[in-house]
């Protein structure tokens, strides 16, 4: 079932200043509209807006899970190109060679898994006092 969408063909031209401008697009940027346009309209007809609200010590996890997450990505990158080598390999003198980068790669892999961990149980700590 379709719904039936108003035309928007009417036009509302407003002059501002550059301080102006930024103030809008400051606001703008904290709601959740999409749109520009869409944002205006419900300010203007003086309809509810719905702004985003930021948690500093969430965004603090998010930003160390992110860089966690990256590097496990790369680790487990190089391990499985490092294993698929270690096959090609096997009978030639850079056997060794790649047995030690697949042995820096996987003690690396293990201080990453060992530092989320740790830093999971700090956090859950912390959320448990609070």
């Amino acid at each position: 079932m379709k719904e039936n969408k108003k035309v928007k063909d009417k036009w509302l031209h407003i002059r501002i200043d550059e301080v102006e401008q930024k103030q809008i697009q400051s606001l703008f940027t904290r709601s959740k509209d999409r749109k520009l346009s869409g944002y205006l309209r419900k300010v203007i007809l003086q309809k509810p807006v719905v702004v985003t609200y930021h948690n500093q010590s969430l965004e603090d996890v998010i930003t160390v899970l992110t860089r966690l997450q990256n590097d496990l990505n790369g680790l487990a990158n190089n391990y499985n190109q490092a294993v698929h080598k270690l096959h090609t390999l096997r009978d030639t003198p850079e056997y060794i060679n790649w047995l030690i980068t697949y042995e820096l790669d996987r003690k690396k892999l293990l201080e990453d898994v060992a530092e989320i961990k740790s830093y999971i149980r700090k956090t859950a700590e912390l959320w448990l006092q609070s």
